[in-house]
This record gives structure tokens, C-alpha cells and sequence, in this order.
């Protein structure tokens, strides 16, 4: 659900970061904002151009035979993607709760509307899974601002699976 970039580079992790950490203090950097740490980037879209859907790249460098890898997801913003997981649990929690009512209410011959409630949350669910992807195909113009950016700070093109 979440898109992978990745990049093996032919330069050692901390030149990587250097490259990286250069390159946010450009003003050429333009729309893109960054925090750094020990080997995790964090980049995402400065806050005059940010929408709902747009994208947060999360990457960490590792060390890799002759240089170094470059690893990450795009996300859209951490609280969105909270309430994204949150709601998952709750809907299946709750469908799955309103499932087993419904199934003593059917044995105790009290009604059955407490089954209905079950596959009500699986399409609020699947309502759910299908608005992660709208939200992808929204913030693409910016998830390639992102890997482009990337991949003009250590000069090697970043791919997205």
C-alpha cells in the first residue's frame, strides 16, 4: 500500500548523508522540507504546497557492498497514516464484535440485526483500502518531487516499486 523507493549508490553512507543534508540547505530545494537523524531522512512538501494527500518520504541508508542503499516508503503524514491504522482497527474490531452479537442473537432467537453490522465493516474497510489509493494517485506529482529530489542530491536515479 505504502510505494518503496530504493537506490544502491557507489558512495559511502555518510557521503550519502552529507549529499542529502547539502542539499536540503539549498535554496534550490524548492518545495521540499527535511529532518535528519543518524541514517534516516525524512522528506516531505513544504507546508505552503502541502494537500491532505501529500506524500512523506521515510528512508533510511544502509551500508552496502562497495558503497551504500538508500531504502524507503512513501506515506502520506504520519497522524494521517495513525487514523488510517486506527480506523482499520476499530472497524475490524467493532465488525468483528457485531458479528459474534449478531450470531448469539440468532441462537437465542432475539433478532439478527447485529449480523449486518459485520459486513457493513468490511465495506467501510474496503472504502477505507480504496481511499489509500486515491490518495496515491492525488499526491504523485509530489511523490516524484520527492525521488527526483533524491535522486539529484546523491546523483543517482531513485526507484519506486
Amino acid at each position: 500500500m505504502r510505494p518503496r523507493v530504493e537506490s544502491v549508490l557507489p558512495l559511502p553512507p555518510d557521503e550519502v548523508m552529507s549529499r542529502i543534508r547539502t542539499a536540503l540547505a539549498q535554496p534550490a530545494a524548492g518545495v521540499v522540507r527535511g529532518q535528519m537523524g543518524g541514517s534516516h531522512v525524512t522528506l516531505n512538501i513544504d507546508e505552503t504546497e502541502r494537500h491532505f494527500w501529500s506524500p512523506w518520504l521515510d528512508a533510511h541508508v544502509y551500508d552496502h557492498e562497495g558503497g551504500a542503499v538508500i531504502r524507503g516508503r512513501m506515506m502520506p503524514h504520519p497522524s494521517l497514516w495513525t487514523l488510517y491504522i486506527l480506523a482499520y482497527a476499530v472497524l475490524g474490531m467493532g465488525g468483528l464484535l457485531a458479528s459474534v452479537y449478531g450470531i448469539m442473537q440468532v441462537i437465542t432467537n432475539s433478532g439478527s440485526w447485529g449480523l449486518w453490522l459485520g459486513p457493513i465493516a468490511v465495506v467501510l474497510i474496503l472504502g477505507l483500502y480504496v481511499s489509500a489509493f486515491l490518495g496515491q494517485r492525488l499526491g504523485a506529482e509530489q511523490m516524484a518531487v520527492l525521488r527526483r529530489f533524491l535522486g539529484d542530491a546523491v546523483s543517482a536515479p531513485i526507484q519506486q516499486e
